[in-house]
């Protein structure tokens, strides 16, 4: 029968054997240890004459741990390995238990100076552990050394790439299809759960092995069968007969005439009034205005609008002051400051009125009292305003110079008795005429020697015979 050792026994023939082999391993293909080499400890190595250095590119991380070290593993704490690659190694097959109680595959490990070996599950955070740090280092002078089951996914490791996945647990949302500093991915032992059929969706980490994608297979094709047309039969050839001739008789044309008749359309006069703004009491006096009449820099204006009008053209003015409108002929003239109010008049004595004693005056601005015209200083009791203003005309004394659309023409006295609108067109036709006689007659003097002409020279020819004689 077999022999059948206990598995202690076993256990150390297999060290005797490998004890008895490691003088031949270490003359035909270790290298050779200086004395001085012989017993030296390396980073990451439980072992003397061991140097295999952990990976410095993030993969793990000296002087740190996941916390909780041991979760859930009672009576078997930790294991020993010879170095940390071994630890390593262990964790990628290893299944730990959850501090729950629940069952899963390890995440990390952490390697001793000593040759502890430590794993751990998905629930951890890495931490600085209260000793085996690079301030507080271990036995050999070494920390510890903490790492992910392989370095293949740099999601997994101690210290991640900047812009890389963020590495979740069970439960928590995920998302791989994202940029890398925005995706989410599973830990190993979980895949992400996504709905089925939204490629690029956000799901839940599961524990379990994803399924494989459910490609759907097209429908067969159905062959639908087509009924073959009956042929075609040949038809009788159809005569068809010409149709009858009809003949239609036209009847003769027959002529009406229409009388319209026209009604005379009706005329209707029809009136406009123009009902002007009223004056306001006080701001606006009729009979009077400010001299000199004209400011410099301005001109005569027509405003058709009314006084309201000029008054409005002023108030556009900075330097007009008060304003001055003659209804007769819409005239319209600016004054300034330096001007006095004074009484219009007509330029005959004994007239009662006349077209410039209806001139309208008044200041830039209604609303201010302090510029409203003062009747009192011109020692005449003031006049009532018309609810109505007519149209206007300027009033001007028989001295002034009126600007008639922005020329300069002296006013003439008649004129200043019409009141600033200008020449009617009958005393115009008048003057002409007037010109036209007195130059005929003139010609008709000198034609006849009424100045001296050949009369005088007759008798000088006279004189001239005598003496000869």
């Amino acid at each position: 029968m077999p022999l059948s050792l206990p598995r202690s026994s076993m256990a150390t023939a297999v060290a005797l054997a490998a004890s008895a082999a490691m003088p031949m391993l270490a003359s035909s293909q270790a290298p050779t240890v200086s004395p001085a080499d012989y017993n030296k400890y390396y980073l990451g190595n439980a072992n003397p004459r061991r140097n295999v250095p952990p990976p410095t590119t993030g993969c793990t991380v000296l002087g740190k741990i996941y916390s909780p070290v041991n979760p859930g593993n009672i009576g078997s704490q930790f294991h020993n390995q010879i170095s940390w690659d071994w630890c390593q190694h262990a964790c990628a097959g290893a299944t730990v238990v959850e501090l729950d109680g629940t069952a899963g595959p390890c995440q990390h490990f952490a390697f001793f100076p000593d040759g502890k070996c430590y794993l751990q599950g998905a629930n951890t955070s890495l931490i600085d552990p209260p000793n085996c740090t690079e301030a507080m280092p271990c036995e050999h002078g070494f920390p510890v050394i903490s790492g992910p089951p392989d370095c293949a996914n740099n999601a997994t490791w101690a210290v991640p790439p900047r812009n890389s996945p963020k590495l979740v647990g069970e439960g928590a949302e995920c998302n791989g299809s994202l940029p890398p500093q925005y995706a989410t991915i599973c830990m190993t032992g979980l895949y992400c759960n996504a709905p089925s059929g939204k490629m690029g969706a956000t799901g839940t980490c599961v524990k379990g092995t994803q399924p494989p994608l459910a490609i759907p297979v097209a429908a067969p094709i159905q062959t639908i069968n087509v009924p073959t047309p009956p042929p075609l039969t040949t038809l009788p050839p159809v005569t068809v007969a010409a149709p009858k001739a009809v003949v239609v008789s036209t009847p003769e044309p027959t002529t009406i005439t229409a009388t319209t008749t026209t009604p005379a359309p009706t005329t209707t006069a029809t009136t406009t009034t123009t009902t002007q703004e009223p004056l306001p009491a006080g701001a606006v006096v009729v009979g009077y205005y400010y001299s000199p009449f004209e400011m410099p820099g301005t001109a005569r204006t027509v405003a058709l609008g009314g006084w309201k009008e000029c008054q409005q053209l002023c108030a556009a003015n900075v330097f007009c002051d008060h304003f001055a409108y003659w209804p007769n002929d819409d005239g319209c003239m600016h004054q300034g400051n330096n001007v006095t109010l004074v009484k219009a008049t007509c330029l005959l004595s004994n007239a009662t009125d006349c077209p410039g004693m209806h001139v309208i005056t008044g200041p830039r601005n209604l609303t201010d009292q302090a510029t409203w015209p003062d009747l009192g200083a011109v020692g005449v009791a003031p006049t009532a305003a018309p609810t109505v203003a007519p149209p206007v005309v300027v009033p001007l004394d028989g001295t002034a110079t009126q600007v008639h659309k922005s020329a300069a023409t002296p006013v003439t006295p008649v004129q200043a008795a019409q009141g600033g609108g200008g020449m009617s067109p009958a005393m115009l036709g008048g003057i002409v005429a007037l010109v036209a006689i007195v130059g005929a007659v003139l010609a008709f003097a000198l034609t006849q020697g009424w100045f001296g002409g050949e009369g005088e020279e007759e008798e000088d020819l006279l004189e001239d015979e005598e003496e000869d004689l």
